[in-house]
């Protein structure tokens, strides 16, 4: 393999006073083509250099230990997960990365990175790992981190894409910080994961040890699958900062986790490792989630023993048809002085979950106010043992109407109309008009047990046209 090609400018001397001062060289642009290694040029740069990573695909695994240096890749350079991948960050974690980055200020944008989807034979794979290293990963896009078929073992995930961690054992600085910002996410079985330190070594796992932003970034699930669950975005204890302006999708399916039952997806996920604790959850640092557009996930936002967190002005679509997660909720919330503010939650089976107990923590002293929740069988559901909730200025919305191709005249002239509504404890009125001027009440009726209702209209044949609505008394 040849190695990088590299230019670095002399260095200029002067004496002043009878001094010899000597300026620091300028930092240096090493060029990396097809063939060439990236560790290669890593290795033979000095701290402030950047890495020019060429069209192409390379196949190895990089680090970057104790320097600083930015990592920049034209369009189509990608850096691939190889065949038989090493732990190359022991004994720290036995974690196999793509590209790890440990003790050093490291930034990287413009590169993809694919996993191969080879999960089963990398135990543990990854794409980028922050480990106490602070840096940001910036319009760059990650695939294939996952195995299938998937690699079970124990709790929680195997692969993601991205991770950063800030662990005592690495030696690095008190608190690290880190962005990921405006980078794809497809097909990883979780997007992006910040841990703090949560090991056996960390006497205090809940200090702070890490702060972030997220922002800009789309993460896309991988959909329905069997034995797991997913998370675009997972944070645990120790880190603090902002997930903002993210769009995040299609994580459906649900995994049994001994000690917490049915464990749903979610967009973004917030509380203590399960795996470590299991019940009675240690407190997280305060996580703000907002102005995030959510769509199709089976859990909206978990903000679980996440003490002054708050889910802000986020759109919040509910996805799949199964309920009775342990997490579940457009947002579910637990903690204390945690919040749910200024939400647009539709078709989640609970709009807003208000947790009590041993799984994930209480509620107490939550903020739920200016929230718009349609579609919900359950809009703001408390848990019992949840206390001093204020809530305020919340609109409930019913989304109902008529079933597509079920309006129907009968040969007696009259009107038959299947009209599909929420299961909410409302009356609706069935009204009909022939200006949409004047309108009549036809008949009422509540839901009951049945999302679709079949009405009809007895005085349609004396109108030669008529218009209906149905609205809520």
């Amino acid at each position: 393999m040849r190695k990088p090609k590299f230019v670095h400018k002399a260095s200029l001397a002067f004496a002043l006073l009878g001094l010899a001062l000597t300026r620091p060289a300028p930092a240096a642009t090493i060029n990396v083509n097809p063939g060439d290694s990236i560790q290669a040029a890593v290795d033979a740069a000095a701290s402030g250099d950047t890495i020019h990573v060429a069209t192409g695909v390379y196949q190895e695994q990089v680090v970057v230990a104790d320097k600083d240096l930015n990592l920049v890749g034209e369009p189509g350079a990608t850096l691939k997960a190889p065949a038989a991948m090493t732990t190359s960050l022991t004994p720290v974690t036995t974690r196999r990365a793509v590209l790890g980055m440990l003790r050093s200020s490291a930034n990287v944008s413009g590169l993809a990175f694919d996993g191969n989807r080879s999960g089963g034979a990398n135990a543990r794979l990854t794409g980028v790992y922050h480990l106490s290293a602070s840096g940001t990963v910036s319009n760059c896009s990650f695939q294939g981190f996952r195995s299938v078929p998937r690699n079970l073992v124990g709790l929680g995930q195997r692969e993601a894409a991205y991770i950063a961690a800030n662990a005592l054992a690495a030696g690095g600085p008190d608190v690290t910080h880190v962005e990921v910002l405006n980078s794809t996410f497809n097909d990883n079985e979780a997007g992006i994961v910040l841990i703090g330190d949560d090991t056996g070594a960390n006497p205090n796992p809940e200090q702070l040890r890490q702060t972030f932003l997220l922002e800009g970034n789309r993460i896309i699930g991988i959909g329905v699958a069997t034995n797991t669950y997913q998370f675009g975005v997972r944070i645990n204890l120790g880190t603090s900062g902002q997930v903002r302006n993210n769009t995040i999708r299609d994580h459906l399916s649900s995994g049994n986790v001994a000690g917490l039952g049915m464990l749903g997806s979610a967009a973004v996920m917030v509380r203590d490792n399960p795996a470590l604790r299991q019940n009675n959850p240690l407190t997280t640092q305060p996580v703000l989630v907002e102005g995030n557009t959510l769509v199709n996930n089976l859990c909206g936002i978990n903000l679980l023993s996440a003490d002054g967190s708050r889910a802000i002005n986020n759109q919040i679509q509910g996805g799949g048809t199964e309920t009775g997660f342990s997490n579940e909720g457009g947002v579910a919330l637990s903690g204390n002085d945690v919040g749910a503010i200024s939400n647009r939650i539709s078709n989640s089976s609970i709009g807003i979950n208000l947790v009590a107990g041993p799984q994930h923590g209480t509620a107490s002293d939550a903020t739920v106010m200016g929230n718009r929740i349609s579609g919900s069988a359950t809009p703001i559901n408390e848990q019992p043992g949840v206390t001093g909730t204020k809530q305020s200025d919340n609109v409930i919305v019913d989304e109902f109407g008529f079933k597509p191709g079920a309006i129907t005249r009968l040969a007696n002239g009259t009107v038959q109309l299947t009209v599909q509504v929420p299961l909410l404890p409302r009356t609706y009125l069935l009204e009909a008009s022939s200006d949409l001027m004047n309108w009549a009440t036809v008949t009422n009726f509540v839901p009951g047990s049945l999302t679709e209702h079949e009405l009809i209209d007895p005085d349609a044949a004396q109108f030669a046209r008529r218009f209906y609505r149905v609205r809520t008394e």
